[in-house]
């Protein structure tokens, strides 16, 4: 027992029935692990002043970053995914709870590619070739392209859904089927580089730029696809002889944030993962 972090009655009688329960079917060793994850999740939820059969799934969802965020390891927090299913199975046939919130969270995969980011000294090459560009509009475009890449960290498909209206109150706003999902804070550079081409695209006499309400357009096209953006981001490679792509560029955001200090679970929600561990690979050198 955690003397620090003494059971609720009420908790302690949950374990007190629970280890009848599973010692009539699992081993000593284990059962031991069962009790004490368990009771590490009840006094989690005592943390947040919270009884047990008030409990829901973002409570779970949550108690996993937690355990991410404090180093344990994949397979130790999946243990405890198989334990919760165990002991919320137990809960509902006991009527403690209405629902095993546990029964479809999926075991976490560990993830063997490692992101790649740029280092400091090819982020700034990559910026000085963009402003070599010859044509003022296209320059204007593709710097405020790899400056969102870069400086926002949004996704190609995102990029190319940006409106002209996604720009809010020094905020970039990300949308999915009308849904706002995140803000990501524009900074100095590239709110300089979005007025820029503001500038030009407020200014093209075409009627489809000027009936499109997408903010990046085409010299053909009201849209820009994410296909073509993957096109200009790349070209880079070949002129700066190392690789550069949009993911790259995402990746870089997200690294620049670990390395400045800025919490973790700000740079998820910043990033829209979907899970803490995406955000951990940018801490590992």
């Amino acid at each position: 027992m955690n003397v620090l972090n003494p059971l609720w009655p009420e908790n302690e009688s949950y374990i007190e029935e629970y280890a009848q329960e599973i010692k009539q079917r699992k081993e000593g060793s284990t059962v031991k692990l069962y009790l004490s994850e368990a009771k590490h999740y009840l006094i989690w939820l005592q943390q947040k002043k919270k009884s047990f059969h008030e409990m829901t799934k973002e409570d779970l969802l949550e108690c996993r970053e937690d355990m991410l965020l404090k180093g344990r390891k994949i397979t130790t927090v999946n243990k405890w995914i198989s334990v919760m299913s165990s002991f919320l199975k137990w809960a509902k046939g006991r009527g403690y709870l209405t629902t095993n919130f546990a029964e479809h969270l999926r075991f976490l995969e560990e993830k063997k590619d490692k992101p790649k980011w740029l280092s400091m000294e090819q982020e700034m090459l990559l910026l000085k070739q963009a402003e070599q560009e010859r044509s003022s509009l296209k320059k204007a475009r593709n710097e405020a392209l790899i400056y969102v890449l870069l400086y926002a960290g949004l996704r190609v498909e995102e990029v190319s859904d940006l409106l002209l209206d996604s720009i809010d109150q020094g905020e970039l706003v990300v949308m999915e089927e009308d849904v706002e999902k995140r803000r990501i804070p524009i900074d100095l550079g590239l709110q300089v580089k979005l007025l820029d081409w503001l500038k030009y695209r407020s200014q093209s006499m075409k009627v489809f730029h000027q009936e499109s309400s997408s903010l990046f357009v085409t010299e053909r096209s009201g849209n820009m696809q994410p296909r073509s953006i993957q096109f200009v981001v790349e070209g880079y490679s070949d002129k700066l002889g190392f690789t550069v792509t949009c993911q790259i560029l995402r990746h870089t955001f997200c690294r620049r944030l670990v390395e400045k200090g800025v919490p973790l679970q700000t740079i998820k929600q910043w990033a829209g993962h979907k899970s803490i561990q995406s955000t951990l690979r940018y801490v590992e050198e």
